[in-house]
Order: C-alpha cells, then sequence, then structure tokens
C-alpha cells in the first residue's frame, strides 16, 4: 500500500481515534503511523484542538418558538 493511500485511511479513521471508539489493533496502525507522518500528526492536533474548543463552547439555552 503506498503511503498516501495509508493517510487517506487514517485520515478517515482520526476522528474515531479522537473520541476512543477504534479497537487496540487500530489504535496501533493509527499511531505507528502517526510516528513518522508529520502531515496526518498535524492534522491529529488540528482536529483536537476544534474538538477541545467544541466541549469548551458555553451550552445555552434553548428558545423554542
Amino acid at each position: 500500500m503506498n503511503e498516501q493511500t495509508v493517510c487517506n485511511i487514517v485520515e478517515d479513521l482520526l476522528p474515531n481515534y479522537l473520541e476512543r471508539l477504534t479497537s487496540e489493533e487500530t489504535n496501533r496502525f493509527v499511531g505507528e503511523h502517526l510516528e513518522g507522518c508529520e502531515r496526518c500528526r498535524k492534522l491529529l492536533e488540528a482536529m483536537s484542538a476544534d474538538l477541545r474548543s467544541d466541549r469548551k463552547a458555553p451550552k445555552g439555552e434553548l428558545k423554542f418558538l
């Protein structure tokens, strides 16, 4: 499998990886890839930052008509 294909697979897995919804085998695969791929590490960091900011957003009261 070429490196671009592996990056595409990891990119698809990252949201579930961040939410800890992936198997141990998938975690190892993604973790090993991230060790050697700066592009995917940066993408993971950006997704993590977005996730943290979403969780810190204040929950407002919903007003219905």
